[in-house]
């Protein structure tokens, strides 16, 4: 399975399978988790073709085309709970999905969820450059990780060459990564403290993407939309506390993004006396990304104590527009070049 290009841009191909004879755009989502959401039960055979007879633009080698009966109904469940010694369960990794077709409209529906626990302990040797041991360490670090998506997608087959199809997907991400240290001193060099360090992360991603093809010109025009939105926010901080001393630092660091990106594109597609396929395509896109980053320093015994900030804001805005004119010459009758 080739998975698309999950760059900038939408473009054409990229992946190498179709489904009912609709090429699979990567942009959204992996060509992967689209086909995963197939039910079995609806897939009435998988075709081998060569992309050379295929009049899609961007297609090369050979391409599997599956083909399902969107008469039927059908789902299926999965769920993959893990027990791991000293760790807390994984009881929501899981995932459900449904397709079928209701009125002429093809459906997909599914929400996935993963769960991610871990724990990472031992000790740590600390030597100076000619071996000699200075200073041990405990270490121990947690992960605790949750991740939900809710996709789903249609295609509407309008009759004479009309389709019109879309996909949308919401994923929510929320780890948190605890991690302590104690060291103790082995010689003068060597310092006895306690350490201890968050970090929380939580990110939004939406994404929906949509076209629609129709006769035109003698030929086909398709239109293309795809918007996609991510917000991420970040959490650090690292306290110091010295055996002896007491508390001794207070570091702080924030990151918060947003990361935007619309697509427009219109494609026009057509064969020529000679069956030679030809396109013209047009692309507009606008993408954006918001970022604002501060590294504190506290007071380590007042905590409400901000002794020093140093924020920095950064706005990319990149516009972009690109055409193009691919043409596979043909070799032989019904056989062009990629």
């Amino acid at each position: 399975l080739q998975e698309a290009d999950e760059g900038r841009g939408l473009s054409q191909g990229g992946t190498n399978v179709l489904v009912n004879e609709q090429p699979i755009i990567g942009k959204g989502e992996t060509a992967t988790t689209q086909i995963g959401q197939i039910a079995a039960e609806t897939v009435l055979r998988i075709e081998i073709i060569d992309a050379g007879t295929l009049d899609l633009p961007g297609f090369s080698g050979l391409v599997a085309s599956i083909v399902t009966d969107r008469d039927v109904v059908a789902g299926a469940l999965l769920w993959q709970p893990a027990w791991r010694r000293d760790n807390e369960p994984e009881l929501l990794n899981g995932e459900i999905n449904v397709s079928g077709s209701w009125r002429g409209v093809d459906y997909t529906a599914a929400f996935k969820s993963t769960m991610v626990r871990a724990v990472f302990e031992g000790p740590e040797t600390v030597t100076d450059s000619d071996g000699a041991l200075y200073e041990l360490r405990d270490e121990l670090r947690l992960i605790d990780g949750n991740q939900q998506e809710v996709s789903g997608s249609i295609s509407w087959p309008l009759g004479e060459e009309r389709s019109l199809s879309a996909k949308a997907s919401l994923l929510r991400l929320d780890v948190s990564r605890p991690q302590e240290s104690l060291t103790q001193a082995v010689t003068s060099r060597g310092v006895d403290s306690s350490n201890l360090a968050t970090a929380d992360q939580a990110r939004v991603s939406a994404r929906l993407d949509a076209d629609y093809r129709f006769p035109l010109f003698g030929g086909t025009q398709k239109w293309i939309a795809f918007a996609s939105q991510t917000e991420s926010v970040s959490r650090t901080r690292v306290t110091i506390d010295q055996l002896g001393v007491g508390p001794v630092a207070d570091r702080r660091f924030r990151d918060d993004s947003r990361q935007e990106e619309l697509i427009l594109r219109l494609e026009q597609s057509w064969e020529d006396a000679r069956r030679n396929s030809w396109q013209l395509a047009t692309e507009a896109a606008w993408n954006t990304l918001d970022l604002s980053t501060l590294f504190a320093i506290a007071d380590p015994n007042n905590a409400e104590d901000i002794l020093s900030r140093s924020p920095l804001d950064t706005e990319i805005r990149e516009p972009r527009v690109e055409l193009t004119f691919p043409h596979p010459p043909a070799v032989c009758p019904h056989l062009p070049l990629p």
